[in-house]
């Protein structure tokens, strides 16, 4: 894939997490159903993880090396990033369950019935993508092909989903019910079979549309999917349902339409771009500014500083508190994700030549 198509993902990635800091911050305009915008946003996150990782497949780095590599990308910024979250929720939670939502929210694994309390709201997302990951890698391991290992790994996730929803009554949306069962049941695990068949066929697709068309027709994709969203998404068993027609599928599309496009050179796309590379890390520490929970000290701090200058306007206020929970993602992305993403790149480095040594 050509740097200016890799830009256009991190275009997709910048809008897929600001999207769910816009969701997160409670921001409504009257008409346009905008609050639901995070939604489109986690399909968006699914679909573009399930066409990158098969889409840099290689066949030296399959199995457990693939996992390894995942995990270590996965847990360390999350973990950082959380901690300070994880340890307010840990002071607050009931001693019966201290150390069963410790548990769950270090390691990410979805407990087996019900659900646990989050400290980080988002991790649920997570825990899908290393559900992808493990499948993923096992497949990988035996197939070491990247068109092969696609559709295995697809045939794998949806024969799973099929017999999970088949033996239980689910359908709850992922951020509901975090149990195992509705981890390995639920249809928005289609997003990463869906990206991932795109990527074994994304080069023989010749068409590259113009930037101009693509952004627009893109644009009303995401207002016909928020209409539908507000429209039909009723909540209850058949939620999942609703958010694989209302935003699954238009979320697929958007990637169909922006990974053929060549984006990336204007002002504004390319800071869009650096946006796409901080989206980690925004994505992770947006709460801190937007919390459903009861710990949200700069968002009090921040509400507080607002008052002081008479800033009252909701929109306005919003406006700005957005804007502060990007700014602290670009901070946490600069402090602390890239000083972790060298240090694990150092150490696997050192590990590999380790090996080679042994080898020899």
């Amino acid at each position: 894939m050509q740097q200016k198509n890799i830009n256009s993902l991190q275009i997709l990635r910048a809008f897929a997490a600001i999207s769910v800091v816009i969701t997160h911050s409670g921001m409504k305009i009257p008409g346009i159903n905008i609050g639901d915008l995070g939604v489109i946003g986690v399909d968006l996150f699914f679909v573009l993880s399930g066409f990158l990782m098969t889409y840099t497949f290689k066949d030296s780095r399959v199995g457990l090396s693939f996992l390894k590599a995942r995990v270590m990308r996965i847990y360390p910024i999350y973990l950082v990033i959380s901690a300070p979250l994880i340890l307010s929720s840990f002071m607050q939670w009931n001693d019966a369950d201290k150390l069963y939502n410790l548990f769950h929210n270090t390691t990410l694994i979805p407990p087996l019935h019900g659900s646990y309390d989050r400290a980080n709201y988002v991790n649920w997302t997570l825990a899908y993508e290393m559900y992808f990951y493990v499948i993923f890698a096992i497949i990988s391991f035996f197939f070491r092909n990247k068109i092969k290992s696609s559709i295995a790994c697809s045939v794998a996730i949806v024969s799973i989903m099929t017999i999970i929803k088949y033996k239980y009554e689910i359908g709850y949306v992922g951020w509901y019910d975090t149990s195992l069962k509705n981890v390995l049941g639920n249809t928005i695990v289609l997003d990463f079979i869906a990206g991932s068949l795109w990527a074994c066929i994304y080069n023989k697709i010749q068409v590259r549309p113009s930037k101009l068309i693509s952004y627009v027709v893109c644009a009303c994709i995401v207002i016909f999917s928020l209409e539908m969203i507000g429209n039909n998404m009723k909540g209850g068993l058949d939620y999942q349902s609703s958010l694989l027609i209302n935003s699954s599928i238009p979320s697929f599309l958007v990637l169909c339409i922006i990974s053929l496009t060549k984006c990336g050179t204007s002002k504004i796309e390319k800071s869009l771009v650096y946006l796409g590379e901080a989206s980690y890390s925004i994505y992770l520490s947006h709460l801190y500014i937007f919390s459903t929970q009861s710990v949200e000290p700069i968002g009090y701090f921040l509400r507080f500083i607002l008052l002081k200058f008479n800033v009252e306007n909701i929109y306005t206020s919003n406006v700005i508190l957005i804007f502060s929970a990007i700014l602290l993602g670009i901070f946490a992305h600069e402090i602390i994700e890239k000083p972790l993403a060298n240090w694990v790149l150092k150490k696997r480095a050192s590990i590999n030549n380790t090996e080679f040594v042994q080898k020899a």
